[in-house]
C-alpha cells in the first residue's frame, strides 16, 4: 500500500469477522469462502503493520489496535455506502433493496403500506427487521429507522411522520359481560391488558391529565398482542390509535373512555445523513408522509 491509498484491502473482511465473531460467519455475511475472508484480513495487517485479531481454534477476538481500528473502518464503509448510493440517486429510478427497522407495533400499519408502495416501483424490494430494540442505521446498513419517542441521536436526518394517540378498546363481547367504565376510577373493576416495554417497565396509563398504574389482569411485552387480547375478549388493552383504527371501524373493537384519550410519542422516520435523497429511501418517505395524519 501507498500512502495515498485511502482504505487498505480487506476492510470489509475484517469488520465482518469482528461483527459476527468469526471467520465463517464473515465468509456467509459476504458471500466469499473462509480462506477468502481470512486473506483478506492478513493483507489488511499487512498493510496497517498491525495485528488486528488473535485467532485460536476456536475463537477470534480483537487485539487492542483491532478494536481501535473497527470504529474508523465501520465509518470508512459507511461513508463508501452513501457515496455509492449518492451516485445511484443521479438515476431516478426506485430500485434494489429498502432496508427498514420498526417497532412491532407499527408492522401492521407499515405492511398496510408496501403493497402500495411494490405497486409504484415493481423494481423494489423491501427488507424488514421487526424489534422492539433501538437499530443502529451504521452497523446494520439501514437505510430507515422508524422509532416512536424522544430522539437522542443528533447524527440522524429525522423526519417527524405524525402525533398518535392513546385509546382504551375492548371487544363489544368483554363489554356485554362486564359492562363499559365511566370514568378512570372504574378500570380498577376491570380486566386491563398492559405493555410492559423493552425496559422491563409496564407502560404507564395516561388518561387526559392524570397518569394511573392500574393492575393488569395481562401483561405483554409484544404489542400487537394487545390488539389480539382485546378482540378475544380478554379486557380492555391501552393502544395506539392506528393499530385499532380499521378495527374500530368495522365495530369489532369498541373504544372506551373515548373523553380521556391521550396524546402519545411522536413518531420519527430517521436516516442517514444525504440518504435521505436516495430514490428507494425518497419514495418511502413520501408514502409515510401521505399516510400520516397531520400532527396535533
Amino acid at each position: 500500500m501507498v500512502d495515498s491509498d485511502p482504505i487498505p484491502p480487506g476492510v470489509a473482511h475484517f469488520v465482518a469477522v469482528a461483527e459476527t465473531g468469526s471467520f465463517r460467519g464473515a465468509a456467509a455475511r459476504l458471500g466469499l469462502s473462509p480462506a477468502a475472508v481470512s486473506k483478506g484480513v492478513a493483507r489488511l495487517e499487512e498493510a496497517l503493520g498491525a495485528r488486528l485479531l488473535e485467532r485460536s481454534t476456536r475463537s477470534v477476538s480483537l487485539t487492542d489496535a483491532g478494536r481501535a481500528w473497527l470504529e474508523h473502518s465501520r465509518r470508512a464503509l459507511d461513508a463508501l455506502a452513501s457515496g455509492r448510493d449518492l451516485v445511484r440517486a443521479t438515476s431516478e429510478t426506485v430500485q434494489g433493496t429498502l432496508r427498514l427497522s420498526l417497532s412491532p407495533v407499527l408492522s401492521p400499519w407499515i405492511s398496510s403500506l408496501l403493497p402500495r408502495l411494490l405497486d409504484r416501483h415493481p423494481r423494489l424490494r423491501v427488507a424488514l427487521s421487526v424489534t422492539d430494540r433501538q437499530a443502529e442505521l451504521v452497523r446494520e446498513e439501514l437505510d430507515l429507522a422508524l422509532r416512536l419517542g424522544d430522539l437522542d441521536d443528533s447524527a440522524l436526518v429525522a423526519r417527524r411522520l405524525r402525533a398518535p394517540r392513546w385509546v382504551c378498546v375492548a371487544s363489544p363481547a368483554y363489554l356485554a359481560r362486564h359492562g363499559a367504565p365511566d370514568d378512570a376510577a372504574d378500570l380498577s373493576g376491570h380486566r386491563l391488558l398492559r405493555f410492559r416495554g423493552p425496559d422491563g417497565q409496564l407502560t404507564p396509563w395516561r388518561m387526559g391529565e392524570r397518569a394511573v398504574d392500574p393492575v393488569a389482569a395481562v401483561e405483554v411485552d409484544h404489542g400487537p398482542a394487545l390488539v389480539e387480547g382485546a378482540l378475544a375478549g380478554l379486557g380492555i388493552a391501552r393502544v395506539f390509535d392506528f393499530m385499532v383504527a380499521g378495527l374500530v371501524a368495522d365495530g369489532r373493537l369498541v373504544p372506551v373512555l373515548p373523553a380521556l384519550e391521550g396524546p402519545g410519542p411522536p413518531l420519527h422516520a430517521l436516516t442517514l445523513p444525504g440518504r435521505q435523497r436516495v430514490p428507494r429511501v425518497r419514495a418511502m418517505l413520501d408514502l409515510l408522509a401521505e399516510t400520516s395524519e397531520p400532527l396535533r
